[in-house]
């Protein structure tokens, strides 16, 4: 499972999904934000940033942010020119369906 999608899963208290919700939002942004800019543009303390890294299971938050920022380029790099809105028909067969 992804880290993001296990960030969104996961039971956090209102502070923490403000941060979450936060680090979502920035995506490779992150890779120039301190614990302590993140903190004060979410209103929270940066202890808050270490608590969250743990409970997705990190050592502590630099850990969770160069994961974090791992799979954003991951997907950025494999699924940027993928289109989910393009339909597929009942008569597409598996490979037509594969191209697509």
């Amino acid at each position: 499972m992804f880290l993001q999608e296990r960030m969104e899963q996961q039971e956090f208290s209102p502070s923490e999904q403000e941060v979450i919700h936060y680090i979502l939002q920035k995506q490779e942004q992150l890779a120039q934000e301190t614990t302590t800019s993140i903190a004060h543009a979410t209103y929270t303390s940066p202890s808050i940033l270490v608590r969250i890294a743990k409970k997705l299971g990190y050592a502590g938050f630099q850990d969770f942010k160069e994961a974090f920022l791992e799979e954003v380029g991951y997907l950025n790099k494999n699924f940027k020119d993928l289109d989910p809105n393009q339909p597929f028909e009942a008569k597409d067969s598996y490979m037509s369906i594969a191209h697509k």
